[in-house]
């Protein structure tokens, strides 16, 4: 056999078990339980993070228990100091922009926090800052909110580990975050695509106060753009958690039940001085002996007939009210007052008229 024969078969072996090595340990980080629609993994039961070997001569690694917080961001306040470009590029460009005599004689990488997303499988130490720390996990905005702090806490990641499938998370996800003793539980409301140089996506988020947005670049390999997905604070501790700022709710009460008609209604006299079911300016006669009486004022020029001119009642036809037999209805009523004669009572309507007349 040729000599070139077996240096070809050797790296046409040696291809083969690289691209087997590979494809194992893709499908090891591959979120199988996503795909096949199963229940994600508790976020306890992902294991701790590995603690950090780094790669310079005399850095240090500081895992903080605590941190001192300053107040949170309010609604549409962007960071003091808005940087010019998204993190999560996979090139590090943070060295190269600082000058040698002006770099600290030792890096030192603070871990704040660990970060989970158990539908992902993913299990990563925080720490503070977006450069070179994210050779080693993921990297909180410094000028960001922290965890569980009002305003939007920015953590970034570079795509091809860990965040490498971020692109599957759907509305609803859980991520956690363990940060100064407390666990903080957000959960997914959106994902979108963004030029690297939108970094308007770093500013308090109107309508979640208590935002989580994760970036990395996208697509995979070609990192022009950016992945950011964004999930608000619903527990902490496993309390549901409820934004003290929050204007409570104001309780509506149904309006009061109104009346539109018979007697009652709304614009009806006193029970004392209602006199009938006649609510349109006529004086309904109160007894027999009041039929043809003198109306309260006014109230007879009201329900007075049209062709009457007279505006006082004789005194014979008061007594010829007295004699009839029962009051005139409304309509009736009215002509009595203006000098007519009650309905009832011929005679008394006889010895109306020649006094009226005299």
């Amino acid at each position: 056999m040729k000599k070139t024969t077996v240096v070809a078969l050797v790296l046409t072996a040696l291809g083969l078990i690289l691209v087997a090595v590979a494809a194992v340990l893709e499908a090891r980080s591959y979120p199988w339980r996503l795909r096949l629609g199963l229940p994600a993994q508790d976020a306890a039961a992902l294991p701790e993070p590995s603690p950090i070997v780094p790669d310079e001569e005399e850095a240090v690694v500081v895992y903080l228990e605590a941190v001192e917080t300053p107040a949170g961001q309010q609604a549409g306040e962007a960071p003091a100091e808005m940087p010019d470009i998204l993190p999560g590029a996979e090139e590090d460009t943070a060295e190269e922009e600082t000058p040698a005599e002006s770099a600290p004689a030792q890096k030192q990488y603070t871990v704040i926090g660990t970060l989970k997303i158990p539908v992902l499988r993913v299990s990563q130490n925080i720490l503070e800052g977006t450069g070179k720390e994210l050779k080693y996990g993921v990297g909180r905005l410094t000028l960001s909110a922290y965890p569980g702090q009002k305003g939007n806490c920015v953590i970034a990641g570079h795509r091809p580990y860990p965040f490498r499938y971020l692109d599957l998370l759907n509305a609803g996800d859980i991520i956690t975050i363990r940060f100064n003793g407390a666990t903080y539980t957000y959960s997914v409301y959106e994902s979108i695509e963004v030029l690297p140089t939108e970094t308007w996506v770093l500013s308090p988020v109107k309508g979640h106060p208590y935002t989580l947005t994760l970036i990395t670049c996208t697509p995979y390999l070609v990192s022009s753009h950016r992945l950011i997905v964004r999930a608000e604070l619903t527990e902490i501790d496993g309390v549901p958690f409820e934004d003290p700022d929050a204007a409570p709710a104001e309780e509506t009460s149904a309006p009061p039940d109104i009346e539109t008609g018979g007697e009652g209604a709304v614009g009806a006299a006193p029970d004392g001085e209602k006199g009938g079911e006649d609510t349109g300016g006529e004086s309904a006669p109160t007894d027999a002996g009041g039929a043809g009486g003198e109306g309260a004022p006014g109230e007879g020029e009201t329900g007075a007939a049209p062709d009457s001119g007279e505006t006082e009642t004789t005194p014979g036809a008061e007594g010829g009210a007295a004699d009839g037999d029962a009051p005139a209805p409304d309509s009736a009523a009215g002509g009595a007052e203006s000098g007519g004669a009650p309905a009832h009572g011929s005679g008394a309507a006889g010895s109306a008229a020649p006094e009226a007349a005299g």
